[in-house]
């Protein structure tokens, strides 16, 4: 009969609670995860992610690069070109966000090329932190306002109408919810109603929203067009409705699916 190696195991967590950290410090489990955390005591080490500096938040450029570079698939190095294709940046903007990420030990560049310092999926944990909420502001319109608005601008599908489209948070017309970038909605020059008590709400973004080919996996959205999901999550994570909690913790997981997907082909 073999003799039980004498080895210490260290688990391997993508996120912890302050609950179970708080069970696996009593217990004395060493364990370490995405965030920073560490604790293993053979050696004493135990490191606590709040107590280093954590990055302040992304500028609304840098947030929206970020998450387009995520997204994108088939990106083994960061195209540049395929970026500002995608955010309607200018190159050199995006040159400015990538040094950005590099600070942050996000990417490494070697011969002038940006590539991932580790997987897309562990990319969007160590990440989600520093991430903002882009809604700059909420607006309810009636229905011709909406129309008048659609005819000189394109408005993607946000809020809980597009998490209904993923998940199986129940649709309905009420939920209604369109995006349009701040810099759009300011250059308007229409005369939109005050004080609507029924219509659909406009969020206004703090950057310009685009389509990620996420939603090509869901065959009954093909005729619409919604804001990407992490953005879509950002926006979701904290409401107080506990069915859109519930339903943006199912969004979350998709996310990193579909993150791990990319990162395996």
């Amino acid at each position: 009969m073999g003799e039980k190696a004498n080895m210490d195991v260290v688990l391997v967590f993508s996120k912890l609670s302050d609950s179970e950290k708080k069970q696996l410090l009593q217990a004395r489990v060493p364990f370490v995860d995405f965030k920073g955390n560490l604790f293993f005591p053979p050696l004493g080490l135990v490191l606590n992610a709040n107590d280093t500096e954590i990055p302040k938040e992304l500028t609304p450029s840098e947030q929206l690069t970020w998450i387009a570079f995520l997204l994108t698939k088939g990106q083994k190095v960061v195209d540049v070109d395929l970026l500002s294709q995608v955010t309607g940046l200018p190159n050199s903007t995006i040159y400015r966000c990538l040094r950005t990420f590099k600070a942050l030990y996000w990417l490494n560049k070697q011969n002038k090329l940006y590539t991932y310092t580790v997987s897309k999926k562990e990319l969007f944990l160590k990440s989600v932190s520093c991430l903002f909420n882009p809604i700059k502001k909420r607006i309810l319109l009636p229905d011709g306002d909406i129309k008048q608005i659609k005819s000189v601008s394109n408005l993607l599908y946000g809020g809980a109408y597009a998490l209904s489209h993923s998940t199986f948070l129940a649709e309905t017309d009420e939920n209604t919810s369109y995006v349009i970038w701040q810099r759009k909605f300011n250059q308007l020059s229409l005369p939109l109603s005050q004080h609507v008590l029924k219509g659909k709400m406009l969020e206004i973004w703090k950057y310009r929203p685009f389509v990620s080919e996420f939603w090509n996996d869901f065959k009954n959205n093909h005729d619409k067009q919604f804001v990407d999901p992490i953005s879509l999550y950002l926006t979701l994570k904290d409401d107080d409705d506990p069915r859109i909690e519930e339903e943006s913790e199912a969004l979350e997981n998709m996310i990193l699916q579909y993150l791990g997907e990319d990162d395996a082909s």
